[in-house]
């Protein structure tokens, strides 16, 4: 009975182990994606400008008067000692998961003009707004076409900037730039031209690609959820009281949140999944712990059980190497098949870890090689020690006392 309960904990251990192991790669792995910027000496700070339900009293209902109070934004940004530039958007890289919190980006339907009304039903982005050094603050990569200039603004010509995933699925074989779309594809809304295209920022998380994006400029179409984005050598820390200064007094009502650097905003975004893998690697351990001392209690009490065995047995001629190895082989035997057992199963289970893995296969050999190999170093530790106090029976104490 305490053999199967034991093996039955070295497979949940491995079971645990291996779901730790696949969580913990996926981890490591994010933590090294490219982010498609540098966010190195990048510090961000989110604003929310107010909604009141009385349009007389809302100071930002039109887009002259938010455009003009990005503009003024961005002036003061600017002028804090020890920024070197300073951008606006409306959505933060990696924050657009939830499209309720501030940062966070819905799909959007658009119109290609020049194809058939049924083809554009399934068109859709997400529409990020930016000032036009963005991608000069977050040094992004401009594949084509030109960035967003001071001069888009509103009366111009609508322009709009896309991302290489939005390029290649909706003109594979064709340039975009020049081309028009129009969203929420309302025949009543101006055509918007393409002037630029970017290569993939990660918008939505570290572990989400080929999402469409489409920006445009802020000051043709403000947001009230908006972010300042300041490339700078200073800490955030020694930013905050200026940042928040300076935007209390454009509008001392304005709350000002979540100032940090663009490292803490990636490594945030990573939070669920480092819990997922601390909370089943805590789990594992935990199981690792009580299948060890199950495989060292058992030999200890086979030890003591069989104590006039391996007395007789040494009196014979056995040698210690002997009763050490018949001891370490119960052990491993048992740490065995509880290790087949849990790999078995782990396989099984494996492909329903799918969705919360990222470029890492749920079969991946390295993590069902290392964790059988871990689980039975433990094995042989927890059965070495009652199977070197078997070698230490006096033999002729054990006949005594039987």
């Amino acid at each position: 009975m305490r053999d199967v309960l034991i093996v039955s904990e070295l497979a949940f251990a491995v079971i645990l182990m291996v779901g730790a192991g696949l969580l913990l790669r996926t981890l490591r792995d994010l933590l090294q994606e490219n982010p498609g910027f540098n966010p190195t000496q990048v510090v961000t700070a989110n604003i929310q400008l107010p909604n009141p339900n009385e349009s007389g009293a809302d100071p930002y209902l039109d887009v002259p008067h938010k455009a003009a109070f990005d503009r003024e934004l961005l002036r003061r940004m600017k002028a804090i000692p020890g920024v070197e530039l300073a951008a606006i958007t409306s959505a933060l890289p990696s924050t657009n998961t939830n499209p309720n919190a501030v940062g966070g980006i819905a799909n959007e339907g658009f119109a290609i003009e020049d194809r058939p009304v049924e083809s554009s039903q399934n068109l859709s982005a997400e529409r990020i707004r930016i000032s036009s050094d963005y991608f000069k603050v977050l040094q992004a990569t401009l594949l084509s076409g030109r960035p967003f200039t001071e001069g888009d603004e509103d009366g111009k010509q609508l322009v709009a900037i896309i991302d290489e995933s939005t390029a290649h699925k909706y003109w594979p074989t064709q340039d975009p730039l020049g081309r028009r779309v129009r969203f929420a594809r309302d025949p009543t809304k101006p055509w918007t031209t393409i002037v630029g295209v970017v290569r993939d920022i990660k918008s939505d998380g570290l572990d989400i690609d080929g999402v469409p994006h489409i920006y445009v400029s802020t000051y043709q179409d403000p947001s009230r959820r908006l972010s300042v984005v300041l490339r700078t050598s200073l800490a955030a820390a020694l930013l905050e009281p200026q940042i928040r200064h300076e935007i209390q007094s454009i509008d001392p009502g304005l709350p000002v949140f979540n100032i940090s650097s663009m490292d803490d905003v990636l490594d945030r975004s990573l939070a669920s999944r480092r819990f997922s893998a601390d909370l089943v690697g805590g789990f594992a351990g935990l199981a690792v712990l009580l299948a060890s001392i199950g495989i060292y209690g058992l030999l200890a009490y086979m030890v003591g059980q069989r104590s006039r065995e391996i007395g007789i047995r040494m009196a014979l001629g056995a040698r210690r190497d002997d009763i050490l190895r018949m001891f370490l082989r119960k052990g491993v035997a048992l740490a065995g098949v509880g290790i087949v057992a849990g790999l078995v199963f782990s396989a099984a289970a494996a492909s329903m870890m799918a969705s919360l893995l990222y470029r890492v296969r749920p079969h991946d050999p390295a993590v069902f090689l290392i964790v059988p190999l871990l689980l039975l170093a433990v094995a042989v530790l927890a059965s070495y020690l009652p199977a070197r106090r078997a070698t230490k029976v006096n033999p002729i104490v054990a006949l005594r006392e039987s």
